[in-house]
């Protein structure tokens, strides 16, 4: 279980060694551009927004640091010592803060160095967008949104599908169905390799189980759950498959006058459709 208490003074230092340690590839550049000692860094501790200690199981864990800035809650540092790190303890301190926030800031914001692409990927997958690029500093500015029109209701973000092999995964839906990659990492707090792929506005996220084998699911009617794509030329897109040798499993189908789609499945037996309609809903 996971507490947090305001740092004391005398842990200041502890927590600047740490993000030292963290940053260590980029963190003296970064304070050389901004003009800015250890000294005046450390400062900001006591002036800046707040230090918290996080702690498990009564034993200190490590730091997070934020400021409230008007209406958006700035994550200035989250820093762990080694021997908690991997365990999702970063995790669980983000989703606290958006569980304690929601509803009373517009957004939770935090930075994320360029070389650092794991952690954007992750923030990326909890609803975290790039909102500014510092190219200077070479940071990246996230923010999640922390209100919505309805009380819980957000707008559509992405579909997930299990995968057995990220590799052969992402050469089928890029190579054969005309996805883009956007990203790609390995989630070790979660031993998952994931991706996040686009095609027009759609968002499709991969994950693979690096721990267990996947074993395929069987496929039979109503093919339910299965991702629909719109085309606008069913026959093109089914010779588009069978030239491709997508395993086409039911179809085309058609409601005269108004509809006609066909079943597929990627190698992992997650079931996709394309679907023509003949009138616009």
């Amino acid at each position: 279980m996971l507490t947090y208490k305001p740092a004391t003074g005398e842990q200041y230092d502890e927590f600047l060694q740490l993000l030292q340690q963290e940053a260590a590839d980029y963190l003296e550049r970064t304070m050389e551009l901004m003009q800015m000692t250890l000294e005046q860094a450390r400062h900001l501790f006591e002036t800046v927004g707040q230090v918290y200690g996080i702690y498990q199981d009564d034993k200190l864990a490590g730091f997070y640091w934020i400021e409230e800035r008007e209406q958006v809650l700035h994550l200035h540092g989250l820093a762990l010592k080694k021997e908690f790190q991997r365990k999702g303890i970063g995790t669980q301190v983000l989703a606290m803060l958006e569980a304690g926030y929601w509803g009373r800031m517009q957004a939770i914001e935090l930075g994320v160095h360029e070389s650092n692409a794991g952690a954007r990927a992750l923030y990326e997958k909890r609803g975290y967008q790039t909102v500014k690029r510092l190219d200077d500093l070479g940071f990246y500015i996230m923010q999640r949104p922390m209100r919505t029109k309805e009380p819980g209701m957000q707008k559509y973000d992405h579909v997930a599908f299990q995968v057995s092999n990220m590799d052969a995964a992402i050469q089928f839906y890029v190579g054969r169905l005309g996805f883009t990659l956007s990203s790609r990492a390995v989630n070790t707090d979660e031993g998952e390799d994931y991706a996040f792929l686009t095609l027009g506005d759609l968002r499709l996220e991969l994950i693979q189980d690096l721990h267990t084998i996947y074993q395929k699911p069987h496929v039979k009617p109503p093919y339910c759950p299965h991702l629909a794509i719109e085309t606008d030329d069913m026959a093109q897109a089914v010779a588009h498959l069978k030239e491709r040798g997508v395993s086409i499993i039911r179809g085309p189908l058609e409601v005269a006058g108004e509809e006609t789609w066909v079943y597929f499945v990627d190698p992992d037996n997650n079931v996709l459709e394309y679907i023509q309609w003949y009138k616009k809903k």
